[in-house]
């Protein structure tokens, strides 16, 4: 286990990665600016017209929605492993993202058939359509919450609804017009490009909100972390800690998914890596350095994206998680078969 100073030194380290990460977001696309006429801008300079409408439309933009959306898939993937004890349990294990997939699907599929090919006001609501298909999973979760009593089944039941949503979804995509069918291929690639205004304020508030209310429960994650018995013994309510997690991760990751498209695998993997690198188990810890993991992550895969790798074509947001995250959850995979954990 590392000493709170050495803690506090890599969560530094984590911090510096993070504005280098910011920098080099902000400098890599198809037009470059360099890292001195970043730094003059913060400081004050002035750029050209071009330069600057591009620094603070769009990549300003990307660069706080990655680490806003980061942060909250990061905490709500350590929730959700504390919570059900579970190493490959993420955020999107309660059948959020399907809900959220769901009202995207009925969106262009009413908007379809009423309003033809009127694509400005299917763009328009798919934010919006994808936060209530999130939003109503969340509620019957939360009704359903304090009568189940077996914690396990409250996960296959969000396996077993995602199956639902799967097959909908399929129908869907065999009937849907060609257009329709390429606006839910975009959204479910996930992007962070998107956002900005309003939608970024909100999106930003609502994050920060669950945070702060995540970090003042890490005492009692601590707790949890050390299994039911433990928790009821020392006066801990299992029914108002499974409110809790249902609400607060559904709240994250519906509005992750709403804004950003299904983001893969940071949820998954951020508490993973914090936990290899901190080697400690405390939440009061682990929880601030996974959402600083989680920024990183989401950062680093959105950098990959803004490169021109001369193929002509952007990589999609997920592809570039996919490929980072799937080696990781492997080497979890294997390190759980010879019997050892992260």
């Amino acid at each position: 286990m590392l000493r709170s100073n050495e803690s506090f030194k890599i969560i530094i380290l984590q911090v510096c990665s993070i504005l280098i990460l910011a920098l080099a977001i902000l400098s890599v696309g198809p037009v470059e600016i360099s890292f001195n006429e970043i730094l003059s801008f913060v400081f004050g300079g002035k750029l050209s017209v071009e330069n600057e409408a591009i620094l603070v439309s769009f990549r300003l933009s990307k660069m706080f929605t990655a680490i806003a959306a980061g942060s909250a898939l990061a905490i709500s993937g350590l929730i959700m492993q504390t919570y059900f004890n579970n190493f490959l349990a993420g955020p999107f294990v309660l059948g959020v993202h399907s809900g959220a997939s769901l009202g995207v699907v009925i969106w262009l599929a009413s908007t379809s058939f009423f309003l033809g090919e009127s694509n400005w006001l299917v763009s328009l609501g798919l934010p919006l359509a994808s936060l209530i298909g999130a939003v109503l999973v969340m509620v019957v979760l939360i009704f359903l919450a304090p009568v189940i009593s077996n914690k396990s089944l409250l996960l296959v039941m969000g396996v077993l609804f995602s199956y639902f949503t799967s097959g909908i979804i399929s129908i869907f995509i065999s009937i849907a017009r060609d257009s329709d069918i390429r606006s839910f291929l975009v959204w479910s690639l996930g992007s962070f490009e998107k956002i900005s205004g309003d939608r970024l304020i909100i999106m930003s508030s609502v994050i920060m909100v669950g945070s702060v209310i995540s970090f003042l429960f890490s005492s009692t994650l601590n707790t949890l972390f050390l299994g039911d018995r433990y928790a009821r013994s020392v006066g801990v309510s299992i029914k108002r800690v499974r409110f809790f997690v249902v609400m607060l991760t559904s709240v994250l990751t519906g509005t992750v998914t709403a804004y950003c498209g299904p983001v893969a695998f940071i949820g998954m993997i951020s508490p993973h890596v914090t936990r290899f690198v901190f080697k400690i188990g405390d939440h009061r810890v682990l929880l601030p350095a996974t959402t600083l993991t989680g920024a990183i992550l989401a950062m680093f895969a959105e950098l990959l994206v803004s490169i021109d790798f001369g193929i002509g074509v952007t990589i999609p947001l997920n592809a570039i998680l996919g490929i980072i995250g799937g080696p990781i959850v492997f080497a979890i995979l294997w390190q759980n078969r010879k019997g050892f954990a992260i």
